[in-house]
């Protein structure tokens, strides 16, 4: 992690200068730094400031083999998850209706579940549609 090679340097950091130095965004740094606190590779204060000394916990010991230091999904990140999802849906839709286009003016006339079939097949390279999508 690129917050602890900065302790490689020096032994001592302020938030304000770690942030600074790694340019990464303040609410992330937040995140990074309680997960970091939480595993006692860092000690802080007793109340955590922008102006909060950090230093590494030189001797740091831990039962565990390996330490998690992996950030949970927040809910932010799940709606820009959601968010792309949707949009994935809505482009595939709109391949849909131009497969659908296209067929319908090369054949004129087809029956439905005719349609569908050829569909399928036309998209089947890019991807497999979903039968609800095809109206």
């Amino acid at each position: 992690m690129l917050i602890l090679l900065l302790f490689n340097q020096e032994l001592i950091w302020t938030f304000e200068q770690i942030q600074d130095k790694t340019q990464i965004h303040p609410e992330l740094l937040l995140d990074i730094f309680s997960s970091l606190l939480k595993n006692k590779l860092l000690i802080c204060g007793d109340h955590f400031t922008l102006n909060s000394r950090i230093e590494l916990a030189e001797n740091f010991i831990s039962d565990k083999i390996r330490l998690n230091l992996n950030l949970p999904f927040k809910p932010n990140e799940q709606k820009d998850r959601n968010h792309l999802v949707k949009a994935a849906v809505d482009e595939r839709q709109m391949i849909i209706q131009a497969a659908l286009v296209r067929i319908m003016k090369k054949r004129r006339t087809l029956k439905h579940s005719l349609l569908i079939r050829e569909v399928i097949q036309q998209l089947a390279s890019s991807f497999k549609p979903d039968i609800s999508l095809i109206k």
